[in-house]
């Protein structure tokens, strides 16, 4: 019979698996939700960001803001990417604490690299700055449409290409913190702390975004990026 050894774990004992994980509470009322989605050849994508717009904003103006943050995010951040990769319209929810209602705003727009580009499953990674700490790593948005003329090698995106999308993002960034409108002075964006420690915030804290970073890796739309190896 075979001699089986075995050893103490480096990383203590072996803790129990989680099955269950606490619901998340509503959003607190004067948030809005924005989706930006399009396609890319024959698939579906969507972007979602939050935003603190106040507990007052009527329905014109949350249909003037959606329409803006699209106006923005295509003019900053997907003109650094591929034509296949097309954004077609763009849905604002925005929680009243009443019947929070959604608007949604269309228009097609293309990114500007033409030729080849990587798959549907390669994604270039914005990781945004709040004050805080937050499991994970820092709140992400994950690009698809990256164009080969952008790829160095199998792991990198060119210098040029991550400054550009550095300056888009941020661009995007200052573009939506400056918008007002009569009944939403103050647009903000950012994201929402839904958990601390475990526990379901109630209701969860709104978390503003003070700075971006591009990464310079090629990740994937389902892997996190991890420490930084060259």
């Amino acid at each position: 019979m075979p001699l089986r050894i075995v050893l103490p774990s480096r990383y203590g004992p072996r803790m129990p698996p989680i099955t269950t994980e606490p619901a998340p509470n509503p959003p607190p009322v004067g948030v809005a939700r924005v989706r930006i989605v399009g396609t890319f050849e024959s698939a579906a994508w969507g972007i979602g960001y939050w935003l603190s717009v106040g507990d007052t904003m009527t329905l014109d103006d949350q249909l003037a803001l959606a329409e803006a943050v699209k106006a923005s995010w295509d003019t900053r951040i997907l003109v650094d990417l591929h034509t296949d990769l097309v954004s077609s319209e763009i849905l604002l929810r925005y929680f009243d604490g009443s019947s929070d209602p959604e608007v949604s705003f269309t228009n097609a727009v293309a990114g500007s690299h033409s030729g080849n580009h990587l798959s549907s499953g390669s994604a270039a990674v914005l990781s945004w700055h709040i004050l805080d700490t937050y499991r994970g790593g820092h709140p992400r948005t994950y690009l698809c449409g990256i164009a080969t003329e952008d790829v160095t090698d199998s792991r990198l995106l060119t210098n040029e290409f991550v400054s550009d999308l550095n300056t888009g993002a941020a661009q995007f960034l200052s573009d939506v913190n400056a918008l007002t409108f009569t009944s939403a002075p103050s647009i903000v964006l950012g994201t929402l702390a839904n958990f601390r420690a475990g526990v379901a915030l109630a209701p969860p804290q709104f978390k503003a975004y003070f700075a971006v970073a591009a990464q310079r890796r090629i990740c994937s739309q389902r892997r996190r990026l991890g420490p930084e190896v060259f």
